[in-house]
């Protein structure tokens, strides 16, 4: 059954009950619901917008941003059924297992579960995204650690579209133009929570499960929200809640002439070259650019090795080389200091506090962009394959180009996995640390980004939930 609140009289379903409330109707959202629709319990997902895009439904994503140039929070994220698959490119990518894996030298940076506690789900979630399961990595070089990845892409599946005809089960229900408002706790567990429409249309809602599954962002502003609404009584004080949010940086680092064959290749570093480094997870890829571009490139090459330029130019005419754009998508480390906060004088329609993100890259993560392209460097030297000529900035402590790409809209972090409170705010199976039967679902959770595409791990991590949710 589908109900608008905006539409519906809210006395009618004012304090119906379900087994499992999902609050976001995204990835997370809905590959839950995709998992639980056998298991004869009592679903209703909630979405904050309607079916489709609307202006007034994507007003309450309005924000400010402190610290690096970022996106407008406001269109940085989708706000109508099917969550931010809306505007999902499709690109997919299962973490590395050393992404998990502690390291010394940046403690926060790993996860207290394994690769290996997700990959009994990587088929099903592929499926769910359309893709192949299989990935083509290959070691080229051990002595500088250099690496062949693949991703596949999804078409991309559009959730909304996909899986909006579960909600013609009797057992599944969608709540749309429903913002989530308040939680009513009763000991250490919630019983009930509170929705309201654009119209300020009410309904409470009773459940023995919630899961809040509303991105990488609200998922902190909604805690930190409603936690403050209840005179901050509701969650652990310890919790470090909307803290460690991380992104995907996402820049053009230089530029390269490169053999023919290169072209579009995706490379990155071994986990033994990361630990000898001591930096995180970065992929690099070589984009071809124009011809013009090429020769302007070797014109430089040939003002002080005119021999070389000499060959260059040769092998150009044979269609042997190609001139390349080099980027680079890389992992932050998890940094107190970046953090979702609440604005202290504006609010939503509803009275949520705005969110504010505070957002900056460090030397650290600037010096892993930097190692991992040396590396490559040195190895292509080793093929005598061409010439990388960096940006200055990548190897200084420059600013970076406020003309870029800038990020990915891998919104991570804020409501991190941890094994206690003091780290985190999720146990491994994603429960509310202290909470008896709140869940959180989606890349919020994730300890430490690696370089991939979110969205794999975050359908991943939705069926796992499924399986405990249905064990408990």
């Amino acid at each position: 059954m589908i109900y608008n609140l905006n539409e519906i009289n809210e006395q009618s379903i004012n304090n119906k009950s379900y087994d499992t409330i999902i609050i976001g109707s995204g990835p997370a959202g809905l590959s839950l619901a995709y998992a639980l629709q056998n298991s004869r319990k009592r679903i209703a997902v909630i979405e904050a917008g309607g079916e489709n895009y609307s202006t007034e439904s994507l007003e309450p994503y309005k924000g400010s941003v402190v610290g690096d140039k970022y996106f407008d929070l406001q269109y940085a994220r989708q706000r109508f059924f099917g969550g931010t698959s809306n505007h999902w490119s499709g690109w997919c990518r299962p973490l590395d297992e050393h992404d998990f894996r502690e390291k010394d030298y940046q403690r926060l940076a790993s996860w207290p579960i394994t690769r290996k506690d997700l990959e009994p789900y990587l088929d099903k979630a592929s499926k769910i995204l359309e893709i192949d399961s299989k990935y083509d990595d290959k070691v080229l070089n051990s002595e500088y650690g250099v690496k062949k990845i693949s991703f596949n892409f999804s078409p991309p599946v559009r959730f909304g579209q996909k899986y909006k005809y579960l909600f013609n089960e009797s057992n599944l229900d969608l709540f749309l133009n429903s913002n989530l408002v308040n939680f009513n706790k009763v000991g250490d567990s919630i019983n009930a929570a509170t929705f309201k429409s654009y119209k300020q249309n009410e309904i409470k809602l009773n459940a023995k499960k919630f899961i809040l599954a509303t991105g990488g962002i609200e998922n902190s502003r909604l805690m930190l929200a409603i936690n403050q609404k209840n005179n901050l009584n509701l969650f652990n004080k310890k919790m470090p809640i909307g803290k460690y949010w991380m992104e995907h940086p996402h820049f053009d680092i230089g530029d390269a002439i490169i053999l023919d064959g290169w072209r579009n290749r995706f490379l990155s570093l071994t986990e033994q070259k990361q630990r000898e480094l001591e930096i995180l997870n970065c992929g690099i890829r070589f984009s071809a650019i124009s011809d013009s571009r090429l020769k302007q490139m070797i014109k430089e090459v040939a003002c002080y090795a005119p021999d070389t330029g000499k060959k260059l130019f040769d092998m150009m005419d044979k269609k042997l080389i190609c001139g390349a754009k080099i980027r680079a998508a890389w992992e932050q480390a998890p940094f107190e200091q970046n953090k979702i906060s609440l604005s202290n004088d504006e609010i939503d329609i509803f009275g949520i506090p705005r969110p504010v993100l505070h957002y900056k890259k460090t030397n650290f993560d600037k010096n892993t962009v930097f190692q991992t392209i040396k590396q490559i460097a040195y190895y292509g030297n080793q093929l005598s394959y061409g010439r990388i000529k960096l940006f200055d900035y990548v190897s200084s402590l420059g600013n970076y180009p406020e003309n870029d790409e800038l990020a990915g809209y891998h919104h991570m972090g804020g409501t991190r996995m941890s094994k206690s409170p003091n780290e985190g705010v999720v146990d491994s199976n994603l429960k509310v640390h202290g909470i008896n039967n709140l869940f959180i679902a989606g890349s919020s959770v994730f300890p430490s980004g690696g370089h991939a595409n979110p969205t794999l791990t975050i359908v991943q991590l939705s069926l796992r939930l499924s399986e405990h949710i249905k064990t408990i």
